[in-house]
C-alpha cells in the first residue's frame, strides 16, 4: 500500500540585510535601518505566534541574509535577535554569502532548496512543503526587493519539485527615509544584476570561493544550480 503523502506548512521569515558600520574606534556596528529591519521582524513574528496559539500551526524559521563588505552582515542580524530579541539560535538560518539583494534570493532559495527540496528527492521520503515566504526589508527598499524577487523566484522555482513556493510576501519596516526611491533607475540597474547573476553569466567556482562557501555547499550548490539550468 503506497505511504500516504505528508504536507508541513513552514513559515518563512526572509530579512535581507544592509551594510554595516565601521565607527572611528574601528568597531563595527549595525545600521539604524538595519535595526528596524529586525524589530519589524520581531512583530511580525510575535503577532503570528498569537494567531498560532489558535491555529495550532507549525513554527516559522527567520533567514538573515547577507555578506557585505565590512563584515558578514548575516552573523550581527543573528546575534541581535538572539541578545535582544531572545529569539531561539535553532529558529535561525545564517545565510552568509550574498553580496547584494539580487544573491540574497539566490542563495536563499538554495538554503531552502538544501533543507527541504534535497531532503525529499534524495531521501525519498513522503513529505511534501508548503512554504510561505515573507521578505522584510525597508519601506524605501520594498519596491525594488518585490521585483527582483519575483524574478528570481521565475528562474529558480524548477529546483522545487517536493516544494510548493506560495506567493512572496513582502513588508517594508518604516523609515526616515520613508517610500522615495525612484523606481524605474533602480529596476534598470536590478535588470543588470538579475541579467548577470540569474542567467549565470559568470564563473561558478570563482563566485563560490569569493564568497567562502564551505566544502559541503561547494558541493551542493552547483547541483541546485544544474536544476535550474536544465
Amino acid at each position: 500500500m503506497e505511504a500516504q503523502t505528508q504536507n508541513q506548512n513552514i513559515k518563512v521569515y526572509l530579512c535581507l540585510g544592509y551594510a554595516l558600520h565601521k565607527d572611528n574606534l574601528g568597531n563595527i556596528q549595525m545600521q539604524k535601518e538595519l535595526k528596524q529591519r529586525l524589530d519589524y521582524l520581531v512583530e511580525q513574528l510575535r503577532q503570528q505566534q498569537i494567531q498560532q496559539s489558535v491555529k495550532n500551526e507549525n513554527s516559522s524559521i527567520i533567514i538573515v541574509s547577507g555578506r557585505g563588505k565590512v563584515d558578514i552582515e548575516s552573523k550581527y542580524m543573528k546575534n541581535y535577535l538572539v541578545e535582544k530579541h531572545k529569539i531561539q539560535k535553532e529558529q535561525i538560518w545564517v545565510e552568509k554569502y550574498s553580496m547584494n539583494t539580487v544573491e540574497n534570493f539566490l542563495i536563499s532559495f538554495y538554503e531552502l532548496w538544501n533543507r527541504f527540496e534535497k531532503q525529499t528527492s534524495f531521501q525519498q521520503t513522503n513529505k511534501k512543503f508548503n512554504i510561505e515566504i515573507c521578505v522584510i526589508t525597508s519601506d524605501f527598499h520594498v519596491k525594488r526587493v518585490q521585483y527582483i524577487a519575483e524574478a528570481s523566484l521565475k528562474v529558480l522555482s524548477p529546483a522545487f519539485k517536493n516544494c510548493q513556493i506560495e506567493p512572496l510576501k513582502f513588508l517594508g519596516s518604516p523609515s526616515q527615509r520613508g517610500n522615495t526611491e525612484e523606481a524605474a533607475i533602480l529596476w534598470e540597474k536590478a535588470n543588470e544584476k538579475i541579467n548577470r547573476i540569474l542567467n549565470f553569466q559568470f564563473d561558478l567556482n570563482t563566485f563560490m570561493i569569493e564568497r567562502q562557501f564551505t566544502q559541503e555547499d561547494q558541493n551542493d550548490f552547483p547541483l541546485f544550480i544544474s536544476l535550474i539550468k536544465k
